[in-house]
């Protein structure tokens, strides 16, 4: 003779429907809802014509459809394109919105991949990335603002001779600290 518990442990509610409890969780198409509205919306706020906007979208559509065709990153290509057809105000929101939506979309398409769309994807599974994201973009839209002040007509001339020695130099640093792993020799 069995008894029937009459509360339900930790872990226990699986017995009861043979899943998994998972805690919070979104379904895996919400990823690819999301990706399409962050593309569709940077289309139309970034795209310099139709033609363009159209031609992002077609492409964040595309991604959606078949991830492992890898169209995400042309669309972000595309749109980081647009870029290139604005003059350097350091108060333009387009260029810090682009970037931020860039990076998102990027994030996104990855979580795209792995995620199949009829799958339930745990917040907590998604949340280093989320940190990483913020992590990256607080000091990157920083470097925005200063890099478009100094682009820009109101920045003081006289000072982009030391700025740009100390951006190489910041560069050969980076390049070293990158590199470095890369030219050690492996041994078995």
């Amino acid at each position: 003779m069995t008894s029937e518990p009459t509360t339900l442990e930790p872990g226990a509610a699986h017995l009861a429907t043979g899943a998994p409890v998972i805690g919070a969780h979104l379904p895996g198409w919400a990823l690819r809802a999301v990706f399409l509205l962050v593309a569709v919306s940077l289309g139309v706020a970034e795209g310099t014509s139709a033609f363009w906007s159209g031609v992002v979208i077609l492409l964040a559509a595309a991604a959606v459809a078949v991830p492992r065709w890898m169209t995400a990153w042309v669309m972000l290509v595309v749109l980081a394109g647009t870029v290139l057809t604005r003059q350097p105000e350091p108060l333009d929101w387009h260029p810090y919105v682009l970037v931020a939506g860039v990076h998102a979309e990027h994030v996104l398409a990855s979580w795209m991949l792995v995620a199949p769309p009829l799958s339930r994807v745990q917040f907590r599974a998604l949340a280093p990335s989320a940190v990483r994201y913020a992590a990256i973009q607080v000091p990157t839209q920083l470097l925005i603002a200063a890099t478009l002040w100094l682009a820009s007509a109101t920045a003081p001339s006289a000072a982009l001779p030391a700025i740009a020695v100390v951006a190489a130099g910041a560069l050969a640093a980076l390049a070293f600290i990158l590199l470095g792993p890369l030219l050690r020799e492996r041994r078995p």
